[in-house]
Formats: structure tokens, sequence, C-alpha cells
């Protein structure tokens, strides 16, 4: 999901920051959803973009959702623009949306688009800006890479929302993003503050997680705490794993990415009967 530009990140205790990071994964999915529906299922990725829209406390991140509105567009945009230039005139955060959109090489927009585009946003949609051509030019695999789909959605087993299901999609989209700062906060935290912060944060998120959040820590911070510095918390994971069902189902969710062998053989070992999960 493309980054955007945020609010101020709000100064945090470990209280504060846990249970933002928790609020972040636990919305997780809701915001992936719009992704997929926008690229797959483009009736829904519509619905679910206009629903976004709704929300006033969205306004400050709609430069995050022009990135599924420009996969509906470079997909669908004949069929859609005559509705996206309707919506452009009756809603100003829409109108804030659309003006984001450009085109790349990754989702690119029909050029015929661009005029129409345009004057619906108010703003040049296209042509491409000359850094991002250079940018694609100098790394061809970029595009490719940046448009990979890991887990497609298939159009047949899309749901069929309701009103109310629309919007706490919505919600949720929001509240990813309202919390992506937890999340960037926490891997900075390992990355300059070290394990000893971390472990102390991992212990916080372990106490208070649902499954989702354990199994999102297992398989991402927890991974990477273990890949940098397993020798140094190896003994706390095996001694915490020993006592705590809830730490062993997080553990099952991280696999050996970059701790050598002998580290990721005592992991295996530590989590006991739970099998490899994610």
């Amino acid at each position: 999901m493309n980054s955007c530009t945020r609010p101020d990140r709000p100064t945090s205790d470990l209280d504060t920051l846990v249970a933002a990071w928790l609020r972040h994964c636990d919305s997780h999915d809701h915001a992936m959803n719009v992704e997929q529906y926008a690229r797959h299922t483009p009736e829904l990725g519509w619905a679910s973009i206009l629903a976004v829209l709704e929300l006033p406390h969205a306004r400050p991140y709609l430069s995050a959702l022009e990135w599924p509105l420009r996969m509906l567009i470079s997909q669908n945009g004949p069929s859609f623009i005559e509705r996206i230039e309707i919506e452009a005139v009756t809603s100003s955060a829409f109108r804030e949306c659309l003006g984001h959109v450009q085109p790349d090489p990754v989702f690119s927009i029909p050029e015929s688009l661009w005029d129409r585009l345009t004057n619906a946003a108010g703003k040049p949609i296209g042509p491409m800006a000359p850094h991002m051509v250079a940018l694609f030019a100098d790394i061809p695999e970029l595009a490719e890479a940046l448009a990979l789909d890991l887990d497609p959605l298939d159009p047949d087993e899309a749901p069929t929302l309701t009103t109310a299901e629309l919007h706490e999609q919505a919600e949720g989209w929001v509240a990813y993003h309202e919390t992506f700062w937890a999340w960037e906060e926490l891997n900075r935290i390992l990355v300059e503050e070290g394990e000893e912060a971390t472990w102390s944060i991992v212990l916080a998120v372990v106490e208070n997680a649902s499954e989702h959040g354990l199994g999102r820590l297992g398989a991402g911070i927890l991974e990477t705490l273990l890949g940098e510095h397993g020798p140094a918390v190896i003994e706390r994971v095996e001694a915490l794993a020993a006592i705590d069902q809830r730490f062993r189902f997080c553990l099952s969710h991280a696999w050996q990415g970059d701790m050598s062998d002998e580290i990721w053989q005592r992991v295996v070992v530590a989590r006991g009967d739970e099998p490899q999960r994610g």
C-alpha cells in the first residue's frame, strides 16, 4: 500500500504505541480489501472507495486512497469515466483524491483519459513525471515488482457487502492509516534502539494482542528481531515459549529469514507442538 502524507505522529508512551500497533494490525485486512476490490472487482472497488470518502476523518489520508483509485482507473477507466466526472463535481473529497492520481508504468492510465481526468480533478493528470520515467527506465523490473499480487482475489469469490459492511470496511481503512505511525515507530525502535527496547514492546504486544495481532507480530517484528539479534534474545524467547502458549502461537508465524541455522532450530524446538504458520 502506498505511503502518504500523514498528520504528525503522536508522542507515545509504551501503552499508546502498543495500542496503536494492535489497532493497525486488526484493521489491516479491511485496508487491503479496498485495494483488492479496486484491482479485481471494479464495482465493489468503486463502492469501497466511495465509502471511505464519506468519512470526514478520512480526509488527511486521501493521498493513500489514490492507489486503489488508480488501479481502478488503469484497468476500467473507460467504463467509469462518466461516474468519475459526476463524483468529482459533487464531492470535494473525491476531487482531492483524484488530484493525487498520476500515471506510471505500474498501473498506467490510458492517455485518452488524461484530459477528462484533468478537467474532473482540476489539476493535470498526465503525462508521467520525468523523474518517474527515468526511475523506471533505470530499473526495468520495478514496475513488475510493484504490480505483483501474491494473493489475487478471484472475482467469482468476491463478497457482496451491505452498506453497513462497506462502512465498517471504510472505518478499518482509516484506522489502518491513522495508526501506520505505530508500525513505523516499532521498526524504528528495532533499528535505532536495539533488542532490549524491542523485546519490551514484544512482551506488551503478546499480552494484549488478538490472535491476528499475534500472528502479525510473529511474522513481522519478532522474526526480524530474531534474524538481527538472535543470539541476544533466543534464551528469552525459549523461556517465554516454555510457559506461554500465546507466545508459542506467535512464534509459529516466524520463518527462518535471516536467522542462522542454529537460532532457527532453537526457535523450532521452542514453539513445541505449534505448526509452522503463515
